[in-house]
């Protein structure tokens, strides 16, 4: 079964598998909005909602968007489920302002590699901007996403597969005929999510297989210039690290993670 619906709407039902909450990233978003935590929080680029609802409790308010209607159809549901206040909003990132008032959020997260999806040459610096209005003085923006400098000069072209629940997730990259750009090639199989005789069907049973493939265009950005455009922004206390434990960014790191301040 090959869809041919836009891919992050295919993979919305698997999306918790290949993605379940990260304890790590709980734990990292904790430690650094730790002066934060009676503001409200804003998550960019939530995907089903898992952190934004993690997070929720230790928070005045959570509020999450995401690009696909489905994702945020996800993150809703589990809100419901849960009893959360956190609520979810269809939104393209570049749009915040329209939605939210400057200085409504002490922290702001763009974590999961949500930023290298900015493909123009002055969206990235645009968003930063837009960030930095929407959060409070002394409001706290957390990055994360991929050492694309690692990637870059060592020809990187596969990300660790992901295997688990049932889920095998296939991530590749080559040079993007746009100059500058890299394109991301996805590979998703699964049991398809179809029930049989009243039961899901184990990922062995290859007639009710799915398979899901992508392609969408990256942004790879290196650190440095994330951080020269960071700080054209306005923010200040900006630190690079190579992961979730805050270990330092080294040129084999391929995680990067950036916690910076609104001044």
């Amino acid at each position: 079964m090959k869809s041919e619906t836009p891919f992050y709407t295919d993979i919305a039902d698997y999306y918790d598998s290949i993605f379940p909450l990260n304890e790590a990233a709980v734990r990292w978003t904790e430690r650094h909005l730790k002066d934060q935590q009676k503001a409200d929080l804003l998550d960019i680029g939530c995907g089903t909602g898992s952190l934004a609802l993690a997070l929720a409790g230790k928070f005045a308010s959570a509020a999450g968007i995401d690009l696909d209607a489905r994702m945020i159809e996800k993150a809703r549901e589990k809100a419901a489920a849960s009893g959360s206040s956190a609520v979810f909003h269809v939104l393209n990132m570049l749009d915040c302002a329209k939605k939210f008032t400057n200085g409504s959020f002490g922290a702001v997260l763009c974590l999961g590699n949500t930023i290298a999806h900015l493909t123009q040459p002055d969206d990235t610096g645009k968003f930063f901007s837009v960030v930095y209005r929407l959060l409070s003085p002394g409001g706290t923006f957390l990055l994360q996403g991929l050492n694309y400098s690692y990637i870059m000069d060592n020809n990187i072209t596969a990300l660790p597969p992901i295997e688990q629940h049932g889920v095998k997730f296939i991530r590749s990259y080559k040079p993007a005929q746009i100059p500058g750009l890299l394109e991301f090639s996805t590979v998703l199989s699964a049991a398809a999510l179809t029930p049989v005789n009243g039961k899901y069907p184990e990922t062995s049973a290859s007639n009710h297989e799915a398979v899901i493939t992508g392609n969408t265009l990256h942004n790879p950005l290196r650190p440095d210039t994330l951080q020269a455009l960071l700080q054209a922004a306005g923010f200040s206390d900006i630190k690079l690290s190579g992961g979730f434990d805050d270990s330092p960014l080294t040129p084999q790191s391929l995680p990067l993670v950036i916690s910076c301040r609104k001044a």
